[in-house]
């Protein structure tokens, strides 16, 4: 039988969490901290469960290394995916909704402990691209891109979707243009230039979690 929770302090009450350490506002939880390290040797990296975000020493010269990503939850790996899924407090579960369709509730549903997460909206662009911004190893170079260019784009056009938001933007852009009196033309031959050089070299912008987050503000 299947538990749906609305909120992570819902997921935090269950008999599964009671054995874990807590964080300040009383959530189990851990500080899984990513470390890299060239410190004049082949890069290393490595991933630790702490009570903090705290440094670590480097495995292969001992150097103390601060973490370059911080990722805070369940100690629990089995709950990581729920916990990721859930809003922080009531008011945010407000936003749950229908998922699409063929999908199920329990489709995040741990076998061994009987967990399932309430079925929600997906979150907002913005921000998804906050949280892949903060872990960027799993970006290539283009995708990287990708996320700055909508990164710098909605805190100015936070009313848009993404893609009237670029809309907007482009055309301020060609305001500034005539302001100044560049040619917009030209940037845009330029642009065009360095695009199809990092197309050939990295290949088009790929992030599966981005491009869902962007599409289904956009339906």
């Amino acid at each position: 039988m299947t538990t749906p929770f609305n909120t992570r302090s819902d997921l935090a009450a269950h008999p599964e969490f009671s054995h874990l350490s807590l964080d300040s506002s009383g959530i189990p939880c851990v500080w899984l901290n990513t470390y890299e390290c060239d410190n004049g040797h082949e890069p290393e990296s490595w991933s630790e469960a702490w009570s903090c975000c705290c440094d670590d020493e480097c495995p292969v010269c001992g150097t103390d290394m601060s973490p370059v990503s911080t990722w805070i939850g369940p100690e629990s790996e089995d709950a990581r995916d729920l916990w990721e899924d859930l809003p922080d407090v009531p008011e945010q579960a407000e936003d749950v909704g229908k998922e699409e369709d063929g999908m199920k509730i329990d489709r995040h549903l741990n076998a061994a402990n009987g967990l399932a997460v309430a079925p929600r909206k997906p979150q907002a662009w913005h921000d998804v691209v906050e949280e892949i911004m903060v872990e960027t190893r799993g970006l290539d170079d283009n995708a990287r891109r990708a996320a700055r260019a909508l990164r710098t784009i909605y805190p100015e056009y936070d009313d848009d979707t993404a893609k009237t938001g670029i809309m907007d933007c482009l055309a301020d852009i060609r305001h500034l243009c005539d302001l100044m009196g560049w040619s917009f033309a030209e940037l845009d031959k330029d642009a065009h230039y360095n695009y199809s050089t990092e197309v050939s070299d990295f290949g088009v912008a790929e992030h599966a979690k981005l491009r869902s987050a962007v599409e289904a503000e956009l339906n």
